[in-house]
């Protein structure tokens, strides 16, 4: 089918794959056109386990530790229970160059976003479309209202026919204030095997750290910056008065380590405590990145299961910046 190999050559295929419900977070890039990660076919945890590769204008997804899969993209998500139109209305919406604003577009039009330097920029009325509001996940975890209203633009979609629908949404902005995408946060309203995170279809920001605008005061008068995995550790950093910012997952890209040591600051990188220690590994690899440029540290939250944001005093978390486990 010559419609799909041309689809596939522009497709964001991360897009795609979060659109379909799959925790993206784990996936690494390893090269030009090509991602392993644990399989999200049969659930296997070996974090090369499953291979997605551009070959020949197409892509191609095979698990290598069970054989549970080995075919195109294409083919892998017929078995998943859409039909070909919908693939292929599913690629239309996540290419690289044609970034649509809504998926359904019959129920409202929006301004189409913006292109400077290559970057692509939703409208900057994009989250007048969500209910302003903090859901009630966030205010049961010690969050501030007035400052996730009015300092991240925290909101709620209520819209049952948006794909981020039942989500915590927030827009990601670069330095300069330009809106990059929206990210959505699963909440208690949705089953616990949907994916943790999903980004705005179509539009990219994982060159972005998440609270470079928000935080540049705070990180204008100190001599450090934390760098955490969530956007939850971001806001918990700016409520108790610690410029952190967040990689938006345990991926980080050069762009990323660039933006990090563009600030000339000491670095303290904290990781989550979860039981496969992927973030902890991560995080490593950053430290290293981000050694040949800056002063970097590497915490890891003293408790297991927990991630910095989980620590709601000032205190705790001067604890771990200073002595912390060391990762």
């Amino acid at each position: 089918m010559a419609i799909v190999s041309e689809l596939e050559q522009q497709l964001d295929v991360i897009s795609v794959l979060e659109h379909w419900g799959i925790d993206t977070s784990y996936i690494r890039q390893i090269g030009a056109g090509e991602y392993r990660s644990p399989c999200f076919i049969h659930g296997g945890d070996g974090q090369t386990a499953l291979s997605l590769k551009m070959n020949n204008g197409r892509w191609y997804v095979a698990c290598f530790s069970h054989g549970c899969f080995k075919g195109t993209l294409f083919d892998w998500a017929i078995t998943t229970g859409r039909t070909p139109r919908q693939i292929l209305d599913d690629y239309k919406m996540c290419q690289l160059d044609t970034v649509p604003l809504h998926r359904h577009r019959t129920r409202r039009t929006h301004t189409q976003g913006s292109q400077k330097g290559g970057a692509v920029f939703l409208p900057d009325n994009t989250m007048e479309q969500f209910e302003i509001g903090i859901h009630r996940d966030l205010i049961d975890l010690g969050y501030d209202r007035d400052m996730l209203t009015n300092v991240f633009d925290v909101r709620y979609c209520a819209d049952a026919e948006h794909v981020l629908y039942g989500r915590i949404v927030y827009p990601i902005r670069d330095k300069l204030e330009n809106i990059r995408t929206i990210q959505g946060r699963r909440t208690n309203a949705l089953p616990h095997d949907a994916a943790k995170y999903m980004f705005h279809p179509g539009y990219n920001a994982k060159d972005i750290l998440y609270g470079q605008y928000e935080m540049r005061e705070m990180i204008r008068k100190s001599r450090y910056i934390v760098v955490a995995e969530s956007p939850k550790s971001a806001w918990r950093g700016y409520q108790l008065g610690i410029p952190t910012l967040a990689l938006m997952g345990i991926r980080w890209t050069d762009a990323q380590v660039k933006q990090i040591a563009a600030y000339g600051k000491r670095v303290v990188l904290v990781a989550d405590n979860d039981d496969t220690h992927v973030g902890v590994n991560g995080m490593r690899e950053l430290r290293d990145a981000l050694s040949r440029y800056v002063a970097v540290e590497l915490r890891v939250c003293p408790h297991v299961g927990a991630d910095i944001s989980d620590y709601r005093i000032r205190e705790q978390w001067d604890y771990i910046i200073r002595n912390g486990v060391v990762g």
